[in-house]
């Protein structure tokens, strides 16, 4: 908060770290959220119980584009391709 009352403005890597970080805490809630609905067995499943709901709420959130990790990922992977003088398909994995 005192950063934006002084109005502070980050910078385009910070602002990237912090959305690469959101969206990599989102991902880790939902598989714990995952993992807590597995434990549950078949209990987890009644609509009566709150866990199903749950889950699904996490579901929905991680599936959102925000907390996608792969669209968070991308300016940092340029960034990388960039620095290192590589070719844009350089860290991409070969199809073989």
């Amino acid at each position: 908060m005192a950063d934006a009352r002084r109005g502070y403005v980050p910078d385009i890597a910070a602002k990237t770290r912090m959305r690469r970080d959101g969206a990599y805490s989102v991902n880790l809630c939902t598989e714990a959220g995952s993992l807590l609905f597995s434990a549950s067995g078949a209990r987890g499943l009644f609509t009566s119980g709150a866990l199903q709901r749950q889950f699904r709420d996490a579901h929905a959130i991680n599936s959102h584009i925000a907390f996608n990790l792969v669209m968070r990922l991308a300016p940092i992977t340029a960034a990388l391709r960039l620095a290192c003088h590589l070719k844009p398909d350089a860290l991409r994995p070969a199809n073989d």
